[in-house]
This record gives C-alpha cells, structure tokens and sequence, in this order.
C-alpha cells in the first residue's frame, strides 16, 4: 500500500509539472486537463497514505513526496539541457 501511495503521489506531482507552462522537460508542456487527472492522483496517494500510517504522519508523507517530486524536475531540465547546449558551445 505504501508503494500504492508512493506511485501516486509521484504521478501526480509529475503531471502536476508537466502540465505547467513553465516547465522545462517538455518542449510543449501536456494539456490542463492533465490537472484534473493529477489532482485525483494525488488525493489518491493522500488518502492512501493516511490510510497506512494514520492522518499526521500520512500528510506528512504525502508532503514530502510532493517535495521532493517538484523540487527535481527543474535540476533534470536544467542538466538535460545544459548536455544539449555542451557540443555546439565553441569553449570546449
């Protein structure tokens, strides 16, 4: 069930992300109607969470797999594009 929560939350955060306009991993982001889907996910994974280890210390899982799920996709666009960028760059 834990790992139920977990494929949900990070689900749903990534097309939370994706479907954003400013982000980095897609040349054109998904639709917004990728949001509903992601919202379900994540209500999904919330109340599997609290579910398995109870309502503070799930929310508090559930946060933090938010966390961290937002906070690397921006460092993975920025590394796969500096990658892209590195053979046409005359310094090298």
């Amino acid at each position: 069930m834990l790992t139920l929560a977990l494929i949900l939350g990070i689900g749903g955060s990534g097309l939370c992300y994706l479907s954003h306009p400013n982000q980095n991993l897609l040349r054109c982001g998904l639709p917004r109607s990728c949001r509903l889907l992601a919202g379900l996910l994540l209500l999904g994974g919330l109340l599997c969470w609290c579910w398995q280890l109870g309502i503070s210390a799930g929310l508090f899982a559930w946060l933090v797999t938010i966390m961290l799920s937002w906070v690397i996709p921006p460092y993975l666009g920025w590394l796969l594009g500096a990658r892209q960028a590195a053979p046409d760059s005359p310094n090298r």
